[in-house]
């Protein structure tokens, strides 16, 4: 027991005590010396406890309740044999947890989850909690139960786990362990018993040319002697399969394989043995890539977008695949296989996000290349802003000085009639076409307005004209508007209807936006002149047929007449994104038609050896704005780019905003020089050939995977002094750098943390003393099971480590669990506001002392006491009153009476008897009655009322007399 401050310097004004006690004595000397002193006294206790208060003063005590925290590892590492015996060690311990004790269960895993908070319960029920099995992180579960202890107690953590760390650094979190005065005790989950066959590696080179003779290595562990199969797989078929008796210990399998395909391909090594208990660690796998000619995809919407792009290449000794928008690769091992891709007009709703997202970690941490053709579907018009697309290329899709373009007045019409009410994905027809047109309304400027006319057989609801100035109340109300009617889709009508409202409008631009069914629509036969007659007058009409139906065309000759575009949409969930794509065309010149000649811009090697005084004249081009740092290699206005090159990452993309094929390039098509020119475009962004004398290998060490890269030169001699990093990119896009030391002449080697199963690729690159590029290389590496599964994955050296450095113990018995031989913990508890309350008490009882005169109160109170003992007069002037009452009433007053009892009449028969009635007797008392004097005469009813103040000796009326006797005893 002791005492303790939180802001000890408060204690200074204990000084304060000396001038106090002198100015009290000085100034109470008029004070009696034991009053004085008094005073002083508590004076001074009450200046102890203010200041006590402030200080923050707080009893320290010992405590000697224990909290145990139980952490149960429950990774895949641990069998579900080796769970129950963690579970019975559990439950024997609680059974002998003492009272006051409390203890808590914490699961883990790759996370750390609480099963239980600390409490007394000393039954163990079944554990539901369910952490990531796949990795197993000491330092996050042990953090956690730090976190869990209450503070005021003595705190233990019991680890029941096989040591087999592959996340994090659980000695990491020791240091804080021993700043709380945790002591961590270990339990070491035993080894399973049991055959266990493992493949733990498969070495093979990861660069080859095709047709070449490869040799794989596999190391096969086993903790028995046994007989096996292996098998070898080769893009998961089967190739070579032989028996194997398989000694206790390691076994290294040699075999070859030949590969004619060029690109990456998987070979496994799987083994199946006799005996087992896991099945999950008997198969690894390699990624080896066969080098050919470079392979180029290209992505196009239509034929016609690639028909002049994959001759041209292919006459540069490249290998081409062309495949629609559908056919883009949306994982990184796919894309992989090509050292380029071509988008050539695609729009951005025909890409999934999973397909960009794979497309820039293509660029940017493999080293690849990207190249985007324009058109009408691309860029911005395509819709490609904001998206990883947009992020990789050197332009941006956004305009400068959107401002400076003429205002336009914009007027969507789309069917509500009762076919629009058909779901799709959950959504209504005319809820995504109303929500197209309220994504328009995002579009807009101040100046600009939007008119919104729904339709049936009438408009119905309209909406507008609106500025795009009330864009937050115009989104609202469009969407509100997206409920179905029920009438038919006249079509000629609706269009007059938005004709009306923009011939009335004053904006340079006008345009129509016509969303219909692909079927039943109807007043077709005027509908087509009335949008040429509306093309006339400056307004333009898109249009956009929702299902392949059997007005597909009509929709499409009144797009053609109106001087628009036409869309067909088979999936209407792409509805708001086509609306908003023929908007954009209207706000701002995404397309610029007309004729010019290129522009050069700086110098680049896309244009070496290209004849650029005889340039064909193009027809179009996307309208965009040249990124920083970009390289403009040729310009179509001033402020304009047409062919613009970066580096992204690690790899290069290139823009060309012009198109490919018969419309704005129909003449570069023609150009004897454009085979030169594409072929210049994609061979920049092509990654350095791989020289045949670098290699690349992946091997496990424990939990960790090592990278192993042998630089030679065409004369075998080691290239030594490179620095050589790069990135490791797993199938889902995700990276992380990494970094090879030379440990010998010519052999690099790093190493990758705990890596997840999955399919990971090595991008390295070696650059000389200098800062000059050496080599880029790109392997592939194939994690096929979780490091839990690996042997050697226990490391009870660690477990002892732990308990070691936080003077824990390494338990077998579940009865020592609770043991209190741990160090004394203690407990703060403030007192502050209890001195406060006591300051209190004191200063009222300071100011009783020198205020109050105890001897005058003592006098006081004799007095009282004698007044109490006193007869009082009152009272007998009151009997002497009740007693000449009785006198006038007849009765006796030689003495009182006492009180008679009551008797019950006795009954006689007769019919005169009357009951007898008992006469009280007179009352003894002690007090002499004067004798009444003779009484007036009564008055008569002609006299005044009586005296306030009448003798009572002149009343005649016993009641009264006796009533004026009361009073006369209240006033005296």
């Amino acid at each position: 027991m002791g005492m303790s401050f939180v802001t000890p310097h408060y204690l200074w004004l204990l000084l304060l005590l000396v001038p106090v006690v002198a100015m009290g004595w000085f100034n109470g000397r008029r004070f009696q010396r034991s009053r004085l002193i008094g005073s002083l006294l508590l004076r001074s206790l009450l200046l102890i406890t203010l200041i006590g208060s402030l200080a923050g003063a707080q009893i320290i005590s010992p405590v000697k309740q224990l909290t145990t925290i139980f952490l149960v590892d429950t990774s895949d590492s641990i069998t579900p044999n080796q769970r129950s015996q963690q579970d019975q060690f559990i439950a024997d311990a609680l059974q002998t947890m003492p009272d006051d004790d409390q203890a808590a269960i914490i699961v883990f895993g790759q996370n750390a989850l609480i099963e239980r908070l600390p409490s007394e319960v000393r039954t163990l029920s079944r554990i539901q909690s369910v952490p990531i099995a796949a990795r197993t992180d000491l330092e996050q579960a042990m953090t956690l139960s730090f976190a869990l202890f209450p503070a005021d107690t003595q705190k233990r953590v019991v680890l029941l786990s096989d040591g087999g760390e592959n996340s994090g650094q659980a000695l990491n979190a020791l240091e804080l362990a021993q700043d709380r005065q945790i002591v961590v005790d270990v339990v070491t989950v035993e080894q399973m018993g049991g055959a266990e066959v493992a493949i733990t590696a498969l070495r093979m080179p990861g660069q080859a040319r095709i047709g070449q003779e490869l040799q794989i290595v596999a190391q096969i562990d086993s903790n028995e002697a046994q007989d096996a199969t292996i098998r070898i797989l080769i893009d998961r078929e089967l190739y070579a399969e032989e028996n194997l008796a398989l000694p206790k210990g390691t076994l290294e399998y040699t075999s070859t394989v030949v590969l004619n395909d060029q690109g990456f391909h998987k070979v496994s090594a799987q083994i199946i043995p006799t005996n087992d208990i896991r099945k999950q660690n008997n198969e690894a796998t390699a990624l080896v890539n066969l080098q050919g000619p470079p392979k180029i995809l290209v992505i196009a919407n239509e034929p016609a977008d690639a028909e002049n792009i994959a001759p041209a290449l292919e006459a540069a000794n490249l290998q081409v695949t062309v495949v629609g928008p559908s056919g883009l690769p949306t994982t990184l091992a796919d894309l992989a296989d090509y050292e380029a891709v071509i988008l050539a007009n695609v729009p951005e709703r025909l890409v999934a996000d999973e397909s960009q997202q794979a497309l820039q970690t293509f660029v940017r941490d493999l080293g690849r290349g990207f190249v985007m053709i324009g058109g009408e579907n691309s860029y911005g018009i395509g819709g490609y802003a904001s998206t990883p697309i947009e992020e990789l290329l050197p332009v941006e899709m956004q305009l400068r000085n959107r401002e400076k373009y003429p205002p336009v007045s914009v007027a969507v019409v789309f069917d509500i009639s009762g076919s629009m009410s058909e779901q799709v994905g959950g959504r209504q027809k005319v809820t995504l076409a109303s929500e197209g047109a309220a994504r328009v309304v995002q579009l807009l400027r101040d100046f600009d307005e939007i008119t919104v006319l729904p339709f049936d057989s009438a408009v119905q609801n309209q909406y507008g004209p609106v500025a795009g100035s009330e864009r937050e109340v115009a989104q609202g109300e469009i969407i509100a508007r997206g409920v179905t009617g029920g009438g038919g889709i006249n079509v000629h009508d609706s269009l007059v209807a938005a004709g009306s409202v923009l011939k009335g409008r004053n904006a340079p631009i006008r345009h129509i936006i016509l969303l219909a069914d692909g079927s039943d629509s109807q007043q077709q036969e005027n509908a087509v002149r009335l949008t040429d007659e509306h093309r006339r007058l400056g307004i333009t009409t898109s249009t956009i047929a929702i299902g392949n139906g059997g007005d597909v065309g009509f929709l499409n000759n009144v797009a053609v007449a109106g001087g628009g575009r036409h869309f067909l949409v088979e999936n209407a969930l792409a509805l708001p994104d086509i609306v908003l794509q023929d908007a954009q065309l209207s706000l701002a010149p995404y397309i610029v038609e007309k004729s010019f000649l290129p522009l050069l811009g700086s110098d680049s090697v896309i244009m070496a050896n290209l004849n650029t005084a005889n340039w064909p004249q193009l027809l179009g081009y996307n309208g965009t704005m040249a990124k920083d740092n970009a390289n403009m290699v040729l310009w179509a206005d001033e402020d304009a780019p047409l062919l613009a090159q970066w580096q992204y990452g690690l790899g290069r993309s290139v823009a060309w905003m012009s198109d490919m094929k018969g419309k704005w390039g129909t003449n570069l098509t023609r150009w004897d020089q454009f085979p030169r020119l594409i072929a210049q475009m994609v061979g920049w962004t092509l990654p350095v050939i791989s020289n045949e004398t670098i290699s690349v290998n992946a091997s496990f060490v424990g939990p960790e995977m090592e990278v192993m890269l042998v630089a030679r030169d065409p004369n075998d001699t080691p290239i030594t002094g490179l620095l050589v990093d790069g990135n490791v990119v797993n199938d889902g896009g995700s990276q992380a750098g990494i970094s090879l030391v030379e440990v010998s002449a010519g052999i690099y080697q790093g190493r990758i943390s705990s890596p997840g199963a999955g399919t990971y690729f090595l991008q390295l690159a070696g650059r000389n003393s200098e800062g000059q590029a050496v080599f880029q290389e790109t392997a592939g590496v194939i994690v096929p099971y979780s490091p839990e599964y690996r042997q050697g994955q226990s490391n009870p050296n660690l477990l002892n480590t732990i308990a070691q450095r936080s003077q824990g113990r390494v338990l077998t018995d579940p009865t020592k669990v609770f043991e209190h031989s741990l160090e004394l913990v203690t407990r703060a508890t403030p007192i502050h506001f209890n001195l406060l309350l006591t300051a209190l008490l004191l200063l009222l009882l300071d100011i009783a002392v020198r205020r109050l005169r105890f001897g005058q109160l003592s006098k006081v109170w004799a007095g009282v006491r004698r007044r109490q003992a006193a007869p009082s007069q009152t009272m007998g002037d009151l009997a002497a009153a009740k007693q000449r009452a009785r006198t006038k009433m007849g009765q006796p007053t030689s003495e009182p009476s006492p009180i008679a009892t009551k008797e019950a009449p006795v009954y006689k028969p007769g019919a005169n008897y009357t009951p007898p009635v008992a006469q009280p007797k007179p009352e003894p008392s002690t007090v002499a009655v004067p004798q009444p004097k003779p009484s007036a005469p009564a008055p008569t009813p002609t006299q005044g009322p009586p005296p306030k103040q009448a003798n009572l000796d002149e009343i005649t009326d016993p009641l009264e007399r006796l009533r004026a006797a009361k009073n006369r005893a209240r006033r005296q």
